[in-house]
């Protein structure tokens, strides 16, 4: 075996068994944690569990983990994974303190003190006494025999008188203790039969009530599951009451909004085609104001070259007439030219009331188009208002919801850590009950027990046994 494990101790440290280091708090705050990571130190496990932090709450998210769906805006799950992020490194960044802290407060080692002592020895070397010296020695010692052979005869003669005292007196007291003895022994076995007695009892008992417990205890956790799936059937219902409900509410806005914008296009297109109507109309009276125009400028030059012509002709006749009566005087006329000049001056005037019309037909052209422009620029407005509106109220719905999820995490984590310090004040108690048991037993073991004394309820063998048993099973619970 030796040989064995020096060979073993020789082999190279790539041929040792791998040890799985553990993964601490630290970690988690690098930038790159990984993929399956795994919380598992043990200080770090306790101080979640003292704060009622799961581990799962530490662990980074993706980024499209955060969608619910696929219509989510960006923005929305941008706020989602940036919250989740903010409340996680906080959480570790505090964890990260206490774990120093425990670390800290836990270590430490109380020194164990040793000293040792050894004897001093000394010699004293004496010098040699002279021959008178031993002489009064000697002397002084042979009366000092004579003198204790003397004392000893008297002593004896004493010891005998005081032996045959205490012989008389030991008899009595002989007779006095076998008494006493008997005594003793019928009491001691009332008392064992009396405490055989109360140790059958009280192991029936804490039987009875061991039976109580475990039933009362069975009781209290059906009934504890029962009330805990009520409560979250309660809670599912209410979240999906909420959800339909939310779902109904958005679905009649968006109708609502539609038929509102549906309403507002048709009161739009309405208005644009009365505009346009009104615009072709006033066009269709203002074509015919200028045919009209036109027919009567027409008959107006039609006329006004009859009255010339019949002016002329009268003209020429009178000319004539006159000309007749003068003997020999031409008749004056109109020349082709001056006819020509008066034909364009009533062109150009023609022209002029054109241009004037035409310049009006745009001025209409263009304010109509203004209108529409108009009109349509603030129909996008009021959409935009309504989407930005939609758009704030649907953020506002996540904070909301972002601030319900942080009230109810804190619930819970309060819930966890509340029942993590019930489990430690138990165990404490049941270690201490186990000590108190230890103890007992140790100190009973140990020492007799005294005429009519008993054991302590808690302290019995067969009770305290039951109570590490249940412990024991509550620990395992």
């Amino acid at each position: 075996a030796t040989v064995s494990v020096l060979n073993w101790a020789r082999r190279p440290h790539s041929a040792l068994p791998p040890m799985a280091a553990p993964h601490r708090l630290d970690e988690l705050l690098a930038d790159a944690v990984p993929a399956r990571f795994v919380l598992n130190s043990p200080r770090s496990v306790e101080v979640c569990r003292r704060h009622g932090i799961l581990p799962e709450e530490l662990y980074p998210r993706t980024l499209e983990s955060f969608a619910t769906s696929k219509n989510d805006m960006a923005k929305l799950v941008e706020r989602r994974y940036e919250h989740f992020n903010t409340r996680r490194l906080e959480k570790l960044r505090f964890l990260v303190e206490e774990r120093d802290h425990l670390i800290a407060h836990a270590g430490g080692v109380s020194p164990v003190p040793y000293a040792s002592r050894l004897p001093d020895a000394s010699s004293v070397r004496r010098g040699s006494p002279s021959p008178e010296r031993l002489r009064l020695r000697d002397e002084e010692r042979v009366r000092k025999l004579q003198e204790k052979a003397r004392l000893d005869a008297a002593q004896e003669a004493l010891q005998r008188q005081r032996v045959a005292e205490m012989d008389e007196r030991a008899a009595a007291s002989i007779a006095a203790m076998e008494t006493r003895h008997q005594l003793n022994a019928q009491r001691q076995a009332e008392a064992r039969a009396a405490r055989q007695e109360q140790v059958l009892g009280t192991q029936k008992v804490m039987t009875e009530q061991l039976h109580r417990k475990k039933d009362l205890l069975a009781q209290r956790d059906a009934e504890h599951a029962a009330y805990l799936d009520e409560k979250r059937r309660i809670e599912e219902d209410s979240r999906l009451r909420l959800r339909d409900a939310k779902a109904a509410r958005a679905a009649e806005a968006r109708a609502r909004r539609e038929e509102q914008a549906a309403a507002r296009r048709a009161a739009l297109r309405s208005r644009i085609d009365s505009k346009q109507a009104r615009v072709a109309c006033h066009e269709e009276q203002q074509t015919a104001q200028q045919q009209h125009k036109q027919v009567v400028q027409a008959e107006r030059q039609r006329m006004t070259a009859q009255k010339v012509s019949t002016a002329r002709n009268e003209t020429d006749r009178r000319s004539r007439e006159q000309a007749a009566r003068l003997k020999g005087q031409r008749p004056r006329s109109v020349s082709p030219a001056e006819q020509d000049v008066r034909a364009q001056q009533a062109a150009a005037a023609l022209r002029r009331r054109e241009e004037v019309l035409e310049r009006r037909r745009a001025m209409d052209e263009m304010q109509r188009a203004q209108a529409v422009a108009k009109v349509e620029s603030k129909e996008a407005r009021a959409m935009e208002a309504t989407e930005q509106a939609r758009q704030k109220q649907i953020w506002d719905a996540n904070e909301r919801h972002l601030r319900q999820l942080d009230a109810q995490e804190a619930v819970e984590r309060q819930k966890r850590k509340a029942a993590y310090e019930t489990q430690l004040r138990e165990r404490a108690l049941q270690d201490k009950i186990l000590r108190l048991n230890e103890l007992e037993e140790a100190r009973w073991a140990t020492q007799p027990p005294a005429p009519g004394s008993s054991r302590r309820g808690y302290t019995s063998s067969p009770r305290g046994s039951a109570q590490r048993a249940h412990s024991a099973g509550a620990t395992r619970r």
